[in-house]
């Protein structure tokens, strides 16, 4: 019988994470500032100016580390017996999935903009005092920096469960499954084209590339493929009512990461109950 839902061993399991990570941890940290710093010195010797250079960075560091780490976050179960090991320490399926999703989501949400907030303090203090100029500081309740954050989440949780899922090379494998995915919707998207609007003026690798207001007649079809789920091109071929459409498409993402992450729960459940 799984334990319950335990507050204190939650954090006894964070607290380990934590120390176990700490030299990961420092590095990235390190990286970070040594970034922010070169970036800031040639743009203020070149007498470039980037004012979004801090906001720049935040974005950068929130995506690649954040991606990156959360892919790593189950990498215990890529060995048999560290993996047992994992398995068997007394904490429920849930606690264990939390002290992994916690540190890449609300960690990320806190610290990240706190650490940048301070960088860009420092570096700019330094950029007034020595070359008369400085930038304004990054701005943490920027609402653009929020909604980047939340573009981060839709992104990370199928990370988060492929992590879970996969083990091993699971930045890898995710990645090649989230292209299989967008690639096989690109597809049901062609075919209820073609059978709402038939294919008059399609095309194979010889239009340019088309972007939502043009109409079908320079529609290509391999370019839709590659780039045409993230450009919102479908709405060229669908079109009835965009505002439904786009209410629909905003509620599933909302779900998406709740959803993904029930999902690796499940999964990290089934594993600890089968004990392998």
């Amino acid at each position: 019988m799984e334990p319950s839902f335990s507050l204190r061993r939650l954090w006894f399991l964070l607290r380990a994470d934590f120390l176990a990570e700490r030299r990961a941890q420092l590095w990235f940290l390190g990286l970070t500032a040594a970034s922010l710093f070169l970036n800031s010195l040639v743009q203020m010797l070149y007498g470039y100016v980037d004012l979004s250079l801090n906001q720049e960075l935040f974005g950068y560091a929130l995506f690649i580390w954040g991606i990156l780490a959360t892919s790593l976050a189950f990498r215990q179960l890529d060995d048999r017996a560290s993996r047992e090991a994992y398995l068997l320490l007394p904490a429920s399926a849930l606690e264990k999935l939390l002290a992994r999703l916690l540190p890449v989501t609300l960690g990320f949400a806190i610290a990240l903009p706190i650490y940048i907030l301070v960088l860009s303090f420092l570096m700019e203090s330094f950029n007034q005092v020595v070359f008369g100029t400085s930038r304004p500081l990054f701005d943490p309740f920027d609402p653009g920096i929020w909604k980047l954050f939340g573009y981060y989440l839709i992104l990370q949780s199928p990370f988060f469960l492929g992590a879970v899922w996969f083990g091993r090379f699971s930045f890898i494998l995710t990645a090649l499954a989230l292209f299989g995915f967008h690639i096989v919707l690109a597809l049901l998207v062609l075919a209820t084209a073609w059978l709402a609007v038939g294919t008059p003026g399609w095309q194979f690798g010889e239009a340019p590339a088309i972007h939502p207001g043009l109409h079908l007649e320079n529609f290509d079809v391999l370019d839709f493929l590659f780039y045409g789920i993230a450009d919102n091109i479908f709405v060229n071929l669908l079109n009835p009512d965009w505002d439904t459409q786009a209410t629909i498409l905003r509620v599933v993402l909302v779900l998406l990461p709740p959803v993904l992450w029930w999902i690796a729960w499940l999964r990290l459940r089934e594993l600890q109950a089968d004990g392998i």
